[in-house]
């Protein structure tokens, strides 16, 4: 046994601590359980800033105001893609004056938003 102190201070301890942290990771990776990605949009800053890694996981289901990644999997190849979920089954979605309202109240102001986008329905434009 490691002679100079405490053995969950010793180099081994430590060692042996990393190298279970990085086989976790690993497993969780492969499983699906945790993934990465890396995303070079603005359109969800500032909260996700461009060129920045996320972590997600299988292992909650979203829920509303919570980010998720997803892949088209009609389109072979396609890229992953990263959008906050903005209602639950049940709700009412509406997009008043630019402005985004969920079961009749806006929400808009939940966020610190650095885009807006104007939706336009189909025949108007």
């Amino acid at each position: 046994m490691y002679s100079g102190g405490s053995f969950f201070k010793s180099p081994i301890f430590i060692l042996l601590i990393v190298v279970l942290i990085i086989g976790a990771m690993i497993t969780l990776r492969q499983t699906y359980v945790l993934q990465t990605f890396s995303f070079n949009s603005y359109a969800n800053s500032p909260t996700i800033p461009a060129k920045h890694t996320v972590f997600t996981s299988i292992l909650k289901k979203p829920g509303r105001f919570d980010f998720i990644a997803f892949r088209n999997n009609f389109q072979p190849g396609a890229p992953i893609w990263m959008s906050r979920v903005c209602g639950m089954p049940g709700d009412s979605i509406e997009i008043k004056k630019g402005s985004l309202f969920v079961n009749g109240h806006p929400v808009d102001s939940l966020f610190t938003l650095s885009h807006s986008y104007l939706v336009f329905p189909k025949d108007t434009i």
